[in-house]
């Protein structure tokens, strides 16, 4: 149920809002105030409006008096909010504690590689060979991580990886180099 009109003169609007009778009349040919008769003004409506006129010309005065700083401030807080959210969740991590839990997996499996040639043959040539190898791949994936760790800590974000479609792209594996079969025969005492 909607309240009758108040309609009052322009001057008692002017009293109730704390201003002048002609910035009533252009607070009107801004817009802010609608006239229900020439001189006559509904108060129910035209107050309500003025204080919300005022608010945002307040608001609007402050974000040029400090440069937009609050804005600034604001965002920035939120943002901080956003951030200890999303670490308390685990979607965030810190770059270090990234790179250490990568450190420890290459680093077991690393030892568990070095096991490897002894575990298939006895033969020393072929265990060098597998040595080798194993040694070249993880060169590879050190000179990787090590590139990937660098963009994480300058950035915070790592490049994207190299298409492995594209032979430019490719991380070309070296070719393998013969190996000697182990001899079935039994070696002279």
């Amino acid at each position: 149920m909607s309240a009758a009109p108040l309609t009052v003169p322009t001057t008692t609007l002017a009293t109730l809002c704390g201003i002048s009778p002609r910035r009533v009349q252009q607070l009107q040919q801004e817009g802010v105030f609608a006239s229900e008769t020439h001189g006559q003004w509904n108060a129910l409506v035209c107050v309500p409006a003025f204080i919300t006129h005022r608010v945002a010309q307040e608001h609007a005065n402050t974000a040029a008096r400090t440069g937009g700083a609050a804005e600034r401030h604001q965002s920035a807080k939120a943002k901080q909010v956003e951030m200890r959210t999303a670490r308390e969740e685990h979607r965030l991590i810190e770059t270090a504690e990234a790179l250490a839990v990568v450190d420890e997996i290459v680093a077991t499996a690393k030892t568990a590689f070095a096991g490897l040639p002894p575990r298939v043959t006895r033969d020393l040539a072929l265990r060098e060979t597998i040595e080798g190898e194993i040694a070249n791949i993880f060169d590879r994936l050190g000179a990787q991580f090590a590139r990937r760790a660098s963009e994480l800590r300058a950035g915070g974000e790592a490049a994207a990886p190299p298409d492995p479609d594209e032979p430019a792209a490719a991380v070309a594996a070296p070719k393998p180099k013969p190996t000697r079969r182990p001899s079935k025969r039994k070696p002279a005492t």
